[in-house]
């Protein structure tokens, strides 16, 4: 394992981070956008390959506007985690709750409120399998959506949401 280590997995809002930029130090930064739950899980095994010290993941609102359960989505969650404490299981993993959207950015309609039956999916499974659960909700958002300020499109995060986030997850680096 690879103490020093920093794995970044999940979706466009992982992928557009600058993360070395942001830690001051080279992350491996396996985010893709578009990707769900599903496939997340099928990609992980080769980001394990070098058994980073730590892992953080989030996921999830694709799967939710492509319309998928919130079981579906925990079960694939289930999946992922399990999968990384096999494949890697003395790297320390954080889960992030998944952000809300703001929908009078959205060109489409999203229901934040399956986001919230996700995120408490996602407390469950961090316990489950002995992960940090990582809640951005108290500086990102407000009612239950992401603040405006911090969103481009209703979705994706602005350069000050990704330096709150950062200075969220120093501490734990």
């Amino acid at each position: 394992m690879k103490r020093d280590e920093i794995l970044m997995i999940g979706d466009s809002l992982i992928e557009y981070g600058d993360w070395d930029a942001l830690f001051g130090k080279a992350v491996i930064n396996r985010g893709m956008g578009g990707d769900t739950t599903e496939g997340v899980l099928m990609r992980i095994g080769r980001s394990l390959e070098k058994k980073p010290g730590k892992i953080f993941l989030m996921v999830g609102v694709n799967d939710i506007i492509t319309g998928e359960s919130t079981d579906f989505i925990a079960r694939n969650y289930d999946a992922v985690l399990e999968k990384i404490r096999t494949l890697s299981p003395e790297s320390a993993v954080y889960v992030h709750k998944a952000l809300p959207c703001n929908p009078e950015k959205l060109f489409f309609v999203f229901d934040n409120s399956r986001v919230a039956a996700l995120n408490q999916e996602i407390e469950k499974l961090s316990k489950k399998y002995d992960a940090k659960c990582v809640d951005l909700w108290d500086v990102l958002t407000e009612n239950g959506e992401l603040l405006p300020e911090y969103t481009i499109d209703g979705i994706h995060l602005t350069e000050p949401a990704y330096a709150l986030w950062a200075d969220r997850l120093k501490p734990l680096l």
